[in-house]
């Protein structure tokens, strides 16, 4: 992977994080500074997409 797509993965994965990020490593410093950007991706409560699979569609919308 490009270095590109490793931080693309990693901002993905605390966008979408409910409460734990995991690493490999110890090294939690891109996600300290995403958030410190970002702050509303702390809030727990904060609003989420939610994908729900039947057996002739899938639907895409908001969890409120």
């Amino acid at each position: 992977m490009l270095e590109a797509e490793v931080a693309l993965a990693n901002e993905t994965q605390v966008r979408n994080s409910t409460r734990f990020i995991c690493s490999p490593t110890n090294d939690f410093e891109g996600a300290v500074e995403y958030l410190k950007k970002y702050p509303k991706y702390k809030d727990p409560n904060r609003r989420r997409w939610d994908i729900v699979s039947h057996p002739d569609r899938i639907e895409f919308g908001r969890v409120d």
